[in-house]
């Protein structure tokens, strides 16, 4: 989990060399916040491949209000500071078969996010599968 607080975090958004060249913004602390948990969730391999749309983040977190659109800035940021990831935005060292994060990651970061899951526990459109067995304290 990222525990930085926002001058951190503002900071790191500083210090990120964007692949746009641009030297951007990010959309708000909590977003690179859930970036960083997103990103987390996946599984990773050695190349990079363009595996990674920001609708993929966007969809996931509307579960939590307070945390708006997202942009390539937020996740460049989240993965510069991720242990695991490599490359640029929009190539990363993410596996394709792209995993629905668990709703408690979401829970963790943020107090207002929403509890209930999907009916049929499906993952969303454009996932592999859910994933399961998550806990903050197994947290990277």
């Amino acid at each position: 989990m990222l525990d930085m607080n926002d001058d951190e975090i503002k900071g790191a958004a500083r210090a990120t060399k964007y692949a746009s060249g641009d030297r951007g913004g990010i959309s708000s602390p909590d977003a690179v916040r859930a970036a960083y948990a997103w990103l987390d969730a996946q599984e990773t391999v050695d190349r990079l491949q363009e595996t990674i749309g920001i609708d993929m983040i966007e969809r996931w977190v509307w579960r939590v209000r307070g945390v708006g659109n997202f942009s390539p800035f937020d996740l460049e940021v989240a993965a510069n500071l991720h242990p695991r990831i490599r490359g640029s935005y929009p190539r990363y060292n993410v596996a394709s078969d792209l995993v629905d994060p668990s709703i408690e990651r979401l829970a963790s970061l943020f107090k207002d996010a929403k509890t209930w899951e999907d009916p049929d526990d499906a993952p969303l459109s454009g996932y592999a599968r859910r994933e399961t067995g998550w806990h903050p304290n197994k947290a990277t």
